[in-house]
């Protein structure tokens, strides 16, 4: 690997990526970035041009990227270079936010007179998951699309640590999460991936500090919560909450004991006992100091079924970056 591609990586893992790129590419000029004439096509909703938008895409939430633009020899018609105002304003309109590119430029090696222009996708950080708000080129609307090898592709369960870590900075040593949850399921989880990464978006980027989980009976409301839960836990320290605080804890309260899970889930003394709070001689006090000096998910299932109200009001009222998922059957709030 060349000393600049190099120098590219290391500042994308970093999360330091200059303004300009000049300091980390050799022998290239920047480009200009309001008047573009461009490699790609003026529309770029359609055909190649959604495709170059879906790839920024792809690139922002996977931890960031060099896409390279280029032209071959043609018949004499004028190469066109990336509309940088243009493409964020795409973004905009089709997805949640825009990026902030930057554009390099250089003589085509192989087709004098044409140019290759090298477009640097920042890495997503507290902006968070970019999220299509409707339907885009072949992606239905409300999908993250992530980079799979050369591919552009939908997120799915299987990329669930990665749209977790890809804003995480790498240097953070690994530290586990103090987790309070039922033994899994004999049955493995299968499908819903796309509610996962619903609640993984509001989790890491929703402003909403409570989400209800609502339906009948048998529609898998408490499996959904602890599969979410089971995922975080798994993602460790790379799981980031709003305004950068590190995922700390992951706990499960339930109403009714959950099959094959412990019985114990339902007291409070665990929830003490994993604060460190179980020998306090006061011992709502501490778990509540406990509760304002960390980051984390609290699942609350059934709360009405719940007899503990000490717990419940603890755990309801905790403040900080923690946030509170409940089950509730159809028609609660």
């Amino acid at each position: 690997m060349s000393d600049q591609a190099l120098r590219i990586a290391a500042a994308i893992r970093a999360h330091a990526l200059p303004p300009s790129l000049s300091a980390l590419v050799d022998r290239f000029e920047d480009g200009p970035q309001i008047e573009f004439h461009g490699t790609t096509p003026h529309n770029l909703v359609l055909g190649q041009g959604a495709r170059i938008i879906c790839s920024l895409i792809a690139f922002h939430n996977s931890g960031g990227g060099i896409l390279v633009l280029g032209a071959g020899p043609g018949d004499g018609a004028p190469q066109e270079r990336l509309n940088l105002p243009l493409v964020e304003w795409v973004l905009t309109n089709w997805a949640d936010h825009a990026i902030p590119l930057t554009s390099v430029t250089a003589p085509h090696p192989l087709a004098p007179g044409l140019e290759v222009e090298m477009v640097l996708v920042p890495p997503r950080q507290g902006a968070g998951l970019l999220r299509l708000r409707q339907g885009f080129d072949r992606f239905d609307a409300g999908s993250v699309l992530v980079r799979q090898g050369c591919k552009v592709v939908a997120a799915g369960g299987e990329h669930f640590d990665l749209l977790c870590g890809a804003g995480a900075p790498p240097t953070l040593p690994a530290a586990p999460i103090r987790s309070a949850l039922p033994a899994p399921p004999s049955r493995p989880f299968v499908g819903r991936e796309r509610e996962l990464i619903g609640l993984l978006q509001w989790f890491t980027q929703g402003e909403a500090r409570r989400l209800s989980l609502h339906g009948p009976a048998g529609v898998g409301r408490t499996a959904l919560a602890l599969e979410f839960a089971r995922r975080l836990t798994q993602a460790g320290a790379g799981m980031r909450l709003p305004g950068g605080a590190r995922l700390d804890h992951v706990l499960f309260v339930g109403g009714t004991p959950q099959p094959g899970g412990d019985p114990a889930m339902n007291r409070f003394g665990q929830i003490l006992s994993l604060a460190g709070a179980e020998q306090a001689s006061e011992p709502d006090h501490a778990l509540t100091e406990w509760l304002d000096r960390s980051s984390g998910l609290i699942i609350i299932d059934e709360p009405e079924a719940i007899s503990d109200e000490r717990l419940l009001i603890r755990l309801l009222g905790a403040r900080r970056h923690n946030k509170v998922l409940y089950t509730t059957p159809a028609g609660g709030s």
